[in-house]
């Protein structure tokens, strides 16, 4: 199996992102020049975009290329899924979350916990409750299993305050 030059790049900006991000840039610049089409290095370079730059909609186009080029990779899926979630783009989060259901390797607990935080921020309590419930039953350590939970507990505290107000 060869590798290009593109994803000897990528691979030495993964082994530097995040914690000496002037190499990694430049990495993912060289990869994408060799290939601008490399999935991988936009992922990352949409990554770079959203977490250190806060510049979203540049992040979105980098992962909307990404996704075009290989909308099965896990890694990519669950960070736009978390820019749907900050945008509110709840159609397409929607959608992009089963996507992700369907591809082989899913980290369903990860999926399940994002579902919820969506059906949360809609306010479809009732929803994310059973999302985070669906999570914590598929994770596969304790701590996940645990923030799950106390997700859940939160959505559930809602639910009564709402309950509360309603027949009050």
């Amino acid at each position: 199996m060869a590798i290009s030059l593109a994803d000897q790049y990528y691979i030495k900006a993964l082994d530097d992102y995040p914690y000496n991000m002037e190499q990694a840039l430049e990495n993912i610049n060289y990869a994408l020049s060799y290939d601008d089409e490399h999935a991988g290095a936009l992922f990352l370079m949409g990554s770079f975009c959203m977490d250190l730059l806060n510049e979203y909609e540049q992040a979105e186009t980098y992962f909307l290329r990404a996704m075009a080029v290989q909308s099965d990779m896990l890694k990519l899926n669950f960070k736009y899924a978390e820019l749907l979630l900050v945008f509110k783009e709840y159609d397409k989060l929607a959608n992009l979350i089963a996507h992700t259901k369907t591809i082989r390797g899913c980290d369903k607990g990860n999926i399940f916990l994002l579902e919820g935080f969506m059906h949360e921020q809609k306010g479809d309590l009732e929803l994310a409750e059973e999302s985070f419930h669906n999570a914590a039953l598929n994770g596969f350590n304790s701590d996940f299993i645990e923030f799950a939970e106390t997700a859940k507990n939160r959505v559930l505290a809602k639910i009564e305050k709402l309950k509360k107000v309603i027949w009050s």
